[in-house]
Protein backbone atom coordinates (compact mmCIF):
# COMPACT_ATOMS: atom_id res chain seq x y z
CA UNK A 1 0.00 0.00 0.00
CA UNK A 2 1.21 3.45 -0.76
CA UNK A 3 1.34 5.76 2.29
CA UNK A 4 1.47 9.68 0.84
CA UNK A 5 1.35 12.20 3.98
CA UNK A 6 0.08 15.77 2.49
CA UNK A 7 0.68 18.35 4.33
CA UNK A 8 -1.24 22.16 4.62
CA UNK A 9 -0.19 25.09 6.66
CA UNK A 10 -1.78 28.46 6.98
CA UNK A 11 -1.64 31.62 8.65
CA UNK A 12 -3.84 34.37 9.64
CA UNK A 13 -2.90 38.02 9.29
CA UNK A 14 -3.07 39.90 12.70
CA UNK A 15 -6.45 39.25 14.10
CA UNK A 16 -7.85 41.72 16.40
CA UNK A 17 -9.37 39.23 19.10
CA UNK A 18 -5.68 37.73 19.35
CA UNK A 19 -4.54 41.28 20.39
CA UNK A 20 -3.70 41.49 16.95
CA UNK A 21 -1.45 38.91 16.26
CA UNK A 22 -1.27 36.08 13.92
CA UNK A 23 -2.93 32.43 13.97
CA UNK A 24 -0.91 29.39 12.47
CA UNK A 25 -2.50 26.10 11.11
CA UNK A 26 -1.84 23.01 9.66
CA UNK A 27 -3.07 19.78 9.26
CA UNK A 28 -0.90 16.57 7.55
CA UNK A 29 -2.83 14.21 5.93
CA UNK A 30 -2.14 10.52 5.41
CA UNK A 31 -3.87 9.00 1.91
CA UNK A 32 -6.24 11.94 2.48
CA UNK A 33 -7.24 11.13 6.43
CA UNK A 34 -6.39 13.64 8.51
CA UNK A 35 -3.58 12.26 11.55
CA UNK A 36 -2.50 15.80 13.00
CA UNK A 37 -3.50 19.29 12.99
CA UNK A 38 -2.51 22.47 15.36
CA UNK A 39 -4.28 25.72 15.65
CA UNK A 40 -2.27 28.08 17.66
CA UNK A 41 -2.25 31.89 18.51
CA UNK A 42 1.65 33.19 16.86
CA UNK A 43 4.02 34.37 19.64
CA UNK A 44 5.50 36.95 17.38
CA UNK A 45 3.28 40.06 16.01
CA UNK A 46 4.18 39.58 11.89
CA UNK A 47 4.05 42.79 10.19
CA UNK A 48 2.91 41.34 6.80
CA UNK A 49 1.06 38.15 5.91
CA UNK A 50 4.31 36.62 4.19
CA UNK A 51 5.73 36.63 7.64
CA UNK A 52 2.91 35.19 9.77
CA UNK A 53 3.00 32.64 6.82
CA UNK A 54 6.60 32.01 7.64
CA UNK A 55 5.99 31.53 10.83
CA UNK A 56 3.59 28.87 10.19
CA UNK A 57 4.82 27.17 7.63
CA UNK A 58 8.10 26.95 10.30
CA UNK A 59 5.89 25.36 12.74
CA UNK A 60 4.41 22.74 10.21
CA UNK A 61 8.14 21.53 9.44
CA UNK A 62 8.94 21.43 13.08
CA UNK A 63 6.40 19.07 13.16
CA UNK A 64 7.08 17.32 10.15
CA UNK A 65 10.18 16.34 11.48
CA UNK A 66 8.49 14.82 14.42
CA UNK A 67 5.81 13.37 12.61
CA UNK A 68 8.47 11.36 10.37
CA UNK A 69 10.33 9.98 13.38
CA UNK A 70 7.23 8.62 14.40
CA UNK A 71 5.67 6.95 10.88
CA UNK A 72 9.56 6.10 9.74
CA UNK A 73 9.44 2.85 11.58
CA UNK A 74 5.95 2.07 10.76
CA UNK A 75 5.30 2.77 7.20
CA UNK A 76 7.18 3.61 4.24
CA UNK A 77 5.80 7.21 3.40
CA UNK A 78 6.04 8.01 -0.60
CA UNK A 79 8.23 10.89 -1.37
CA UNK A 80 8.36 13.99 -2.04
CA UNK A 81 6.06 15.08 0.84
CA UNK A 82 4.32 18.30 -0.12
CA UNK A 83 3.68 21.20 2.20
CA UNK A 84 0.91 23.14 0.74
CA UNK A 85 1.06 26.79 0.98
CA UNK A 86 -1.52 29.11 -0.61
CA UNK A 87 1.16 32.52 0.05
CA UNK A 88 3.29 32.74 -2.97
CA UNK A 89 5.84 35.51 -1.13
CA UNK A 90 6.27 33.01 1.30
CA UNK A 91 7.11 30.15 -1.16
CA UNK A 92 9.56 32.59 -2.92
CA UNK A 93 11.27 33.92 0.27
CA UNK A 94 12.03 29.84 1.35
CA UNK A 95 13.16 28.73 -1.68
CA UNK A 96 15.03 32.11 -2.85
CA UNK A 97 18.78 31.74 -1.39
CA UNK A 98 19.18 35.67 -1.30
CA UNK A 99 17.67 37.67 1.69
CA UNK A 100 15.80 40.65 2.27
CA UNK A 101 15.95 43.20 4.90
CA UNK A 102 12.11 42.85 4.88
CA UNK A 103 12.45 39.24 6.18
CA UNK A 104 16.15 39.00 8.20
CA UNK A 105 14.40 39.30 11.44
CA UNK A 106 12.84 35.89 10.35
CA UNK A 107 16.45 34.64 9.23
CA UNK A 108 16.38 31.44 11.60
CA UNK A 109 12.84 30.57 10.53
CA UNK A 110 12.95 30.45 6.72
CA UNK A 111 16.70 29.57 6.60
CA UNK A 112 15.21 26.21 8.97
CA UNK A 113 12.55 25.50 6.12
CA UNK A 114 14.99 26.18 3.41
CA UNK A 115 17.44 23.47 5.19
CA UNK A 116 14.21 21.11 5.24
CA UNK A 117 13.33 21.19 1.76
CA UNK A 118 17.28 21.17 0.79
CA UNK A 119 17.51 17.80 3.06
CA UNK A 120 14.58 16.12 3.04
CA UNK A 121 12.23 14.96 0.13
CA UNK A 122 9.93 17.90 0.63
CA UNK A 123 8.78 20.82 -2.34
CA UNK A 124 6.65 23.40 -0.94
CA UNK A 125 2.74 23.69 -3.56
CA UNK A 126 1.27 26.80 -3.65
CA UNK A 127 -2.73 25.60 -3.82
CA UNK A 128 -5.35 28.61 -4.27
CA UNK A 129 -6.59 29.61 -0.60
CA UNK A 130 -10.13 28.11 -1.43
CA UNK A 131 -8.32 24.51 -1.52
CA UNK A 132 -5.97 24.91 1.66
CA UNK A 133 -7.78 22.89 4.46
CA UNK A 134 -5.48 24.69 7.03
CA UNK A 135 -7.46 27.73 6.77
CA UNK A 136 -10.16 25.80 8.92
CA UNK A 137 -7.85 26.40 11.74
CA UNK A 138 -6.79 29.68 11.03
CA UNK A 139 -10.11 32.02 10.17
CA UNK A 140 -13.48 32.29 11.65
CA UNK A 141 -16.14 32.41 9.44
CA UNK A 142 -19.57 34.46 8.89
CA UNK A 143 -21.20 31.32 7.43
CA UNK A 144 -21.63 27.98 7.67
CA UNK A 145 -21.19 26.90 4.36
CA UNK A 146 -17.69 28.20 4.00
CA UNK A 147 -16.93 26.17 6.94
CA UNK A 148 -18.86 22.62 6.02
CA UNK A 149 -16.78 22.97 2.31
CA UNK A 150 -13.80 22.77 4.35
CA UNK A 151 -14.74 20.00 6.25
CA UNK A 152 -16.20 18.09 3.22
CA UNK A 153 -12.52 19.21 1.49
CA UNK A 154 -10.71 17.58 4.36
CA UNK A 155 -12.68 14.36 5.17
CA UNK A 156 -13.63 13.67 1.09
CA UNK A 157 -10.25 13.57 0.02
CA UNK A 158 -9.66 10.00 -0.14
CA UNK A 159 -8.51 9.29 -3.89
CA UNK A 160 -4.72 7.86 -2.87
Amino acid sequence: MRFILTLYSDASFSIPILDSRSASGLVFLLNGVPVHWISRKQRLISLSSTEAEIIASSLCAQELLWIMQVLDPIVKLERPIELCIDNLSMKYVAESVLTSHRTKHLNIRYLFIRQLLNDHPVVLKWVPSEDNVADIFTKYFTTVGVFKGLVLKITADRDH
